[in-house]
């Protein structure tokens, strides 16, 4: 049984640190402890354990937890419980500041250009080995920042353009020198997928570490299901992966966190990702049993089927979230000058804005939870103004029609579809991927609303990969999918949307060498540059940089609405509202390590 008083605990709330008398161990565990097998729980566990508060209670161990997909990438495991240095606090990002995870605490420089982390003493990753500063020293120099290695470095992390340096001091010490003051560190390393890969473990196929290693070997391991899973920090480890079928994921014994009584996390003791065809197919399962929860691929057109689960006495919850909804992105270096210099025009972009009915989208695909509005960051940023969310978002088709006449885009034909200012016709390639919401919503929008205003567009159909594999090519024209970066404008990769890394953003790779136009310049430099400032400087011109976001209409946006998520209620400790952002997308937010069988209690 798990033991359920706090008496054990001196909590210190802030950097969700204690120190135990006794900790519990899962029975599956305490089996392999009584063998031999393992060392005590005591000795798997640091120094200073990490200490998390209940949702609402404490819980018991065993059972699966499983969740459905309908794309089985690797991203879904290490996304169940990430674990960089700092942490949002979950499951709502809104109540404050990042705390510490694998770092016990941090101490800037007097003029915060750089920044001492000091680490848990004692974490081990999951076949025992110590987790020290080596671990993060290789992922951040030999596997991050080496050109032949294929894993990115989080263009978040960058200042100036430039990965900080890293120094290790000791085992359980490091500093960061970024160059300059850059006191959002703590948000940007909350953003990031992991800040360690296991030395000891992925050492032996690096060539700068192994001999006889080569890059071609090691870039085939990066992913978790070909080795690395195993050897991991997070509360499961991989036990089983089938292509196309599942990941099947067993508890770490050497998990670092505890509940409030002292029981070393995760409650249970496997956590399964189960492949399924289709969004319909993981929404019937989560309304069945089959599945336990979801927040990445069910949505507001899920609703009367759960509410017909309810009325039928399925035992599930719905919960909600304040999520962005659908954007348009234009391709600014598209080859084709004519629609190059369409897409480049502000009032081209403007126009397919104001031709959009975002009230009927709502009626008809949202069930009235979508806020309609332009592309402003979200509400829950401090950056929020009602003003700028309101730009080029109420819906008019003769202002449309006027937007693109000023701009000398007329009908010369008399077929209902203006020619660009040269007479030049066009018809422009909407990609969108196989989405129960998405492709209904751009169909309207091709055929009705943008056709009312005369701009002539068609569908281009295809699943998810094939659509991003173009996006991020750079092959499309205008490229439908979420409004990324909005919720978390500095505390993510925000060079989805401004040029923070090279070739980024994503829809606009050449913003560097030939900007759209100077205000996106000006743009890039707001947020390049908040990060180096205190929070009342940086919200001034975050401000602004949500205003010329909107303003500009260099991404269409439809608005932000209520997204519906599911659970079982046989889990314990589900939150009752949920944040789904890509900066915690999209599990982190359950903290799915605290979830636990409660019909088991």
């Amino acid at each position: 049984m798990i033991k359920s008083t706090s008496s054990l605990l001196a909590i210190l709330a802030f950097a969700g640190t204690a120190v135990a008398a006794d900790f519990n161990e899962a029975p599956m565990l305490a089996e392999q402890t009584a063998s031999g097998a393992l060392p005590p729980v005591e000795e798997r566990l640091p120094a200073n354990p990490r200490v998390l508060e209940p949702v609402s209670e404490v819980g018991v161990y065993g059972g699966t937890l499983t969740r459905g997909t309908a794309w089985l990438g690797a991203y879904l495991t290490e996304n169940f419980t990430r674990e960089p240095l700092f942490m949002w606090q979950l499951p709502d990002t809104s109540v404050g500041a990042p705390v510490p995870n694998l770092a016990e605490s941090i101490t800037y420089s007097e003029d915060g250009s750089s920044a001492t982390v000091k680490l848990r003493e004692g974490i081990r990753w999951s076949d025992g080995a110590p987790f020290t500063a080596a671990d993060i020293e290789f992922y951040w120099n030999d596997i991050m920042l080496n050109e032949n290695v294929a894993e990115s470095f989080p263009g978040i992390l960058l200042v100036d353009g430039e990965a900080p340096k890293l120094t290790v001091l000791s085992d359980t010490e490091i500093q960061f020198d970024f160059g300059k003051p850059f006191y959002f560190f703590e948000e940007a390393m909350a953003s990031i997928w992991e800040i360690a890969w296991p030395k000891h473990y992925m050492g032996q196929f690096h060539p700068d570490h192994t001999d006889g290693a080569t890059y071609d070997d090691l870039n085939q391991r990066l992913e978790l299901q070909s080795g690395r899973g195993k050897v991991t920090l997070q509360a499961w480890m991989l036990d089983d992966y089938v292509e196309g079928e599942h990941y099947r994921l067993v508890r770490n014994p050497y998990y670092w966190k505890v509940d409030t009584a002292g029981n070393q996390l995760p409650y249970f003791d496997r956590a399964n990702v189960e492949m399924v065809e289709d969004r319909q197919a993981v929404a019937l399962g989560n309304t069945t049993g089959k599945f336990d929860l979801d927040s990445m691929w069910v949505g507001p057109q899920h609703l009367g089927l759960f509410s017909q689960a309810i009325q039928s006495g399925r035992d599930i919850s719905v919960i909600f979230g304040d999520v962005p909804g659908m954007a348009i992105y234009f391709n600014f270096d598209q080859e084709d000058e004519t629609l190059r210099n369409l897409f480049r025009d502000v009032s081209f972009r403007r126009a397919v804005s104001v031709a959009i009915d975002r009230d009927e989208i709502n009626n008809v695909f949202y069930n009235g939870l979508l806020s309609p509005g332009g592309s402003a960051f979200s509400p829950v940023t401090p950056y929020f103004r009602e003003e700028d969310y309101a730009l080029w978002a109420s819906h008019d088709t003769e202002q449309a029609k006027q937007l693109l006449a000023d701009a000398g885009y007329k009908d010369l034909d008399g077929d209902g579809f203006v020619e660009t200012p040269d007479g030049e016709s066009f018809n422009i390639v909407v990609d969108v991927a196989q989405h129960d919401l998405y492709t209904g919503i751009v169909e309207l929008i091709v055929t009705d609303h943008l056709a009312d205003a005369g701009i002539k567009a068609t569908m281009n159909v295809q699943d998810h990969t094939a659509t991003r594999d173009r996006f991020d090519a750079g092959e499309f024209q205008m490229h439908v999918w979420d409004y990324e970066g909005s919720s978390f404008p500095l505390a993510q990769n925000f060079d989805e949307l401004a040029p923070g890394a090279p070739n980024m953003p994503p829809f606009h790779p050449k913003a560097s060498s030939d900007p759209v136009d100077p205000q996106f310049v000006t743009f890039g430099e707001l947020m390049n540059g908040a990060t180096t400032k205190p929070f009342e400087e940086r919200k001034v011109d975050m401000q602004e940089a949500s205003r010329l976001m909107a303003d500009n209409a260099w991404i269409v946006h439809l608005g932000y609405f209520e997204r519906p998520f599911i659970h079982n209620n046989r889990l314990g400790n589900a939150p009752k509202r949920l944040t789904r952002s890509d900066q915690v997308n999209d599990q982190p937010a359950w903290q799915a390590m605290m979830l636990f069988d409660a019909t088991q209690k």
